[in-house]
């Protein structure tokens, strides 16, 4: 390989490792104490323990080492908000909340401590919901959830039967209630940038209404179809 092709390949590989963000660190303290714990840290900075996860918003020009020495988890209280924390080294964690059957959120009435953001490498569930105050970082983009992706992850956890709900080529849905088959047709589908992404107004999971209506948290609607053809369910 010629010098010309050595230095352009450096250079590209250079860029390339330049474009991915640094993994985030935590103050040595909280790492210690949640590896203590039998917790994991991510490396967006995510603590995970069982099946809770706690995900860090930090400061402008954070620095994990300017942490205060002789801190511990049990320094660790409740922002103004009273459903996040914040510990020491200026680190607010917010509490994902991922129920099978709803989009990932956290906590109702979380609000992020003024100046406060997600690290810039946060790894967003699929579906997650934006929080009021909060944006993405820069580049950072959350993976769709579409209505069939949230049924076959309540289907694995064995929250509904195999079988019990399947999703037609049509675009119709066949659903098994108490043995009979039911069909549903969809009555809104959201634009194609839409689907399987959170639609303000909607709540986090699946809800029915009137008439059999089942609305999913990106929008997508279907009724029955003895609902439309005798009128009991319209256009929503």
């Amino acid at each position: 390989m010629s010098n010309f092709s050595l230095k352009t390949t450096a250079i590209a590989v250079a860029m390339t490792l330049s474009s991915f963000a640094a993994a985030t660190d935590l103050p040595a303290y909280l790492v210690q104490g949640v590896h203590a714990m039998g917790a994991s840290v991510a490396a967006d900075g995510s603590v995970t323990y069982g099946a809770m996860r706690l995900v860090p918003l930090l400061p402008p020009n954070y620095n994990p080492s300017n942490a205060p020495a002789g801190a511990t988890l049990s320094d660790c209280t409740f922002s103004p908000d009273k459903v996040s924390y914040v510990c020491p080294g200026n680190v607010q964690f917010a509490l994902m909340q991922s129920t099978l059957g709803e989009m990932p959120h956290f906590s109702d009435g979380f609000s992020p401590m003024q100046g406060y953001s997600l690290s810039a490498d946060f790894a967003p569930p699929a579906g997650f919901v934006m929080p009021a105050g909060v944006g993405l970082p820069s580049g950072v983009t959350v993976p769709s959830l579409s209505p069939a992706d949230m049924i076959a992850q309540m289907t694995n956890a064995g929250l509904l039967p195999k079988g019990a709900v399947t999703f037609n080529a049509d675009g119709t849905v066949t659903a098994i209630v108490n043995g009979v088959s039911m069909m549903y047709t969809p009555t809104r589908i959201p634009a194609p940038g839409q689907q399987g992404r959170y639609m303000p107004g909607m709540g986090y999971g699946i809800t029915a209404g009137t008439g059999g209506t089942v609305t999913f948290p990106d929008g997508t609607t279907y009724v029955p179809k003895v609902g439309m053809m005798t009128g009991v369910v319209g256009m929503r």
